[in-house]
């Protein structure tokens, strides 16, 4: 089968890489309005650019394309940790959202927040490690397997592992 033939094969192989980051840029902004299926989204499009760009590179090397969807997939979980682990700190030590619905005298232990805010350096740090585990992850095993395959577990492993990390950071 020649190169041309195994381009066409592939599904999607016909996009430009520019356009598949803006279909899946309009997915994801599609998705915000939803809040709750908005994770899902994350995931399914950074899966769906890692997987195009292994098709395209050669097996295990990642491209532009893989590279900006750890980027994104990075810096929207790490705002997701800081937001987080900032709310669990303030509501914890009596932070309120404004003042509504709660008594009169409700008021902000700032002491208690500010002993809590090492949970948001740790779930920085531990989802950057993470982050670059599914990096390595990719590099060791992307060429044993199929593109979507492996860009579905890495980016769902990273997931259940970042959300372990703010359950453990959050429960305490």
């Amino acid at each position: 089968m020649s190169t041309a033939d195994a381009r066409t094969t592939a599904p999607g192989a016909g996009r430009s890489r520019i356009a598949t980051v803006g279909l899946g840029v309009g997915a994801m902004l599609i998705g915000f309005v939803i809040i709750p299926v908005f994770p899902f989204v994350v995931v399914a499009v950074v899966s769906w650019w890692l997987a195009d760009d292994l098709r395209r590179c050669s097996p295990g090397r990642l491209g532009w394309l893989g590279w900006f969807a750890f980027g994104v997939f990075a810096v929207l979980a790490i705002g997701t940790g800081f937001v987080v682990t900032l709310f669990d700190a303030h509501f914890d030590c009596g932070g309120t959202l404004g003042g509504y619905g709660e008594a009169a005298d409700a008021r902000l232990d700032t002491q208690c927040r500010d002993d809590r805010l090492w949970r948001t350096a740790v779930a920085v740090v531990a989802t950057l490690l993470i982050c670059l585990a599914g990096v390595f992850a990719v590099r060791r095993v992307g060429s044993l397997r199929s593109p979507l395959a492996v860009s579905a577990a890495v980016f769902g492993g990273m997931l259940v592992a970042i959300v372990v990390i703010l359950a453990v950071l959050t429960v305490s």
